[in-house]
């Protein structure tokens, strides 16, 4: 069914929701503005860390091909592809 063959309640509801997602988180640290911006969580706040091995991938290629000066062809869509046998790997 496509929107346009929604009832209006429906496409009304849809509209506010995707206008809710799209401002509802800081733009700084993404969390929501009901609590990040809420002064009672004031202190209660901790930066944590986690490494992102797709985003680690991403760089590392970013960076080999600035190293030899790669460039790609206008309209290359770069893309991640998780390979088979990752959960079989050892740590």
């Amino acid at each position: 069914m496509f929107v346009e063959e929604w009832p209006e309640k429906d496409r009304l509801l849809a509209e506010a929701l995707v206008q809710f997602e799209e401002s509802a988180h800081c733009p700084g640290c993404g969390q929501l503005k009901s609590r990040a911006w809420d002064d009672r969580t004031d202190g209660y706040w901790e930066q944590e860390s986690a490494t992102c091995h797709g985003c680690a991938a991403v760089e590392q290629a970013r960076d080999a091909a600035q190293k030899t000066g790669e460039k790609s062809e206008a309209g290359t869509l770069n893309f991640l592809v998780l390979h088979d046998g990752w959960d079989k790997k050892k740590s």
